[in-house]
C-alpha cells in the first residue's frame, strides 16, 4: 500500500509540475551577441530549408546577423532560400546521404578556416539545427517496410549523421577555448513524447528515437559544454500538414491507393474515411501559427543558457500531462482525441 501511494504521489507531481517547470524555468534570458556587437562572426547550419520551419528560420537568423548554412534537398530549394537573406549559403544536403552531409560539414569547416575571416572578428560555429523531417502516415498493416525505413532515415538517422559530421567542429571549438557557446537544437515533435494514435506508428517511432537520441546526446556533450535542446511542436501550419504533399499527412491517401485490392476490401471505405478524418482533417482544422515554433527555436539559438526541452503549442500541455498517466489511462485519453466527438470508430469491413 505504501509503495502504491508513493507511485501515485510521484505521478501526480510529474503531471502537475512538469508543464510548469518546462514553460517557466528553461534557460536564462541573457542573449548571445551577434552581428556588429559580437566578438565573433557566428554561423548556424539548418537542415530541411526547402520549405516550412527551415526556410523561415534561415531568413530570420540571417536578418539577425548570423551566417546561415541552409541545407536543402533540392536545387530548387537552394535557389529559393538563397534569396531569403543576405548571409544565407545554400548547401545540397540530403540528410540520408553520407556524401552530402560530409560535404556540408567540410564547407562549414572551410568557411571557419578561410583567409577571408577577420582576425579582429574571428569566425565560430554557433548552432546546428536538425529540422529536416517527413511524415509517413498509415496503419502498420498498410505501410511497406520501406516507409518505416524512410521515416527513420530522415527523422532519426539523418539527425545522427549530421550531428556526428559536425562533432569535430564543436569539440575543437570547445576544447581550444576559441568558442564555448555552441549548441545543437533538434526539432523532434510532440510525437516523440506520446504515441498510440492509429496511423502514426512510423512517424512516432522515428520521433521517439530522435527524442531519446537528443537526451543521450545532451548528457554526453555536457563535458564539452555543448548544450542540446529538443523542440517539441504539436500541429502547426507547414507543408508537413499539407493534404496534397506526399511527404506530409495527405500522403495517407496515396498509401491507401497503393494497397492491394484484398487489403482495401478488408478495411473498407468507411474505415478509410474515419482514418483520414483523424489523421488529416482534424489536425488541419486545429493548426497553430508556425511563428510560435520559429520563436521557440530562435530562443534556443540566441539564449546564452537555452532550455533543454521546448514544447510548443498550448495543446502540448495535454501531451505532457498524458505521458505521465498509467498506460491504460493514456490509451483511453488518446482514443478520445482520435474520436474527436464522434461516437465510435468503425470496424474494419472484414470484422462485420
Amino acid at each position: 500500500p505504501l509503495l502504491g501511494t508513493f507511485m501515485l504521489l510521484k505521478t501526480t507531481a510529474f503531471v502537475v509540475l512538469q508543464p510548469f517547470f518546462l514553460f517557466n524555468f528553461g534557460g536564462t534570458r541573457a542573449k548571445v551577441e551577434v552581428g556588429k556587437n559580437s566578438k565573433f562572426e557566428l554561423a548556424v547550419c539548418i537542415t530541411g530549408c526547402d520549405s516550412g520551419f527551415g526556410k523561415m528560420l534561415a531568413s530570420k537568423l540571417s536578418s539577425r546577423g548570423f551566417v546561415v548554412f541552409a541545407g536543402c534537398l533540392t536545387e530548387g530549394g537552394m535557389k529559393s532560400v538563397k534569396n531569403d537573406g543576405p548571409s544565407i549559403i545554400p548547401l545540397k544536403m540530403d540528410v540520408t546521404k553520407d556524401e552530402d552531409v560530409t560535404k556540408a560539414a567540410e564547407s562549414i569547416s572551410a568557411w571557419l578556416k578561410s583567409d577571408d575571416a577577420s582576425p579582429e572578428h574571428p569566425r565560430a560555429f554557433h548552432a546546428l539545427i536538425n529540422n529536416a523531417g517527413v511524415a509517413r502516415i498509415g496503419l502498420i498493416d498498410w505501410l511497406d517496410f520501406n516507409e518505416f525505413k524512410f521515416s527513420m532515415d530522415v527523422n532519426f538517422f539523418g539527425m545522427v549523421r549530421t550531428c556526428k559530421a559536425l562533432f569535430p567542429v564543436l569539440k575543437s571549438q570547445s576544447c581550444s577555448g576559441k568558442y564555448t557557446n555552441a549548441r545543437i537544437i533538434n526539432v523532434t515533435s510532440s510525437a516523440g513524447l506520446i504515441s498510440g494514435m492509429g496511423g502514426m506508428a512510423a512517424y512516432n517511432a522515428s520521433k521517439f528515437a530522435a527524442e531519446a537520441f537528443s537526451t543521450s546526446l545532451r548528457t554526453e556533450l555536457k563535458k564539452f559544454n555543448v548544450p542540446v535542446c529538443a523542440v517539441n511542436p504539436t500541429f502547426h501550419r507547414t507543408p508537413l500538414l499539407d493534404n496534397t504533399q506526399d511527404g506530409g499527412l495527405g500522403g495517407s491517401i496515396d498509401i491507401w491507393n497503393r494497397l492491394s485490392p484484398e487489403i482495401q476490401k478488408e478495411y473498407g471505405e468507411d474505415f478509410l474515411k474515419f482514418h483520414y478524418q483523424t489523421i488529416v482533417d482534424i489536425p488541419n482544422s486545429n493548426l497553430w501559427d508556425p511563428d510560435m515554433v520559429i520563436e521557440k527555436i530562435m530562443s534556443c539559438v540566441e539564449l546564452c543558457n537555452p532550455p533543454v526541452q521546448n514544447p510548443v503549442g498550448t495543446d502540448c500541455i495535454l501531451v505532457l500531462l498524458i505521458r505521465h498517466l498509467p498506460v491504460t489511462v493514456q490509451d483511453f485519453c488518446i482514443k478520445q482525441i482520435e474520436l474527436n466527438g464522434r461516437k465510435h470508430e468503425p470496424k474494419p469491413a472484414m470484422l462485420l
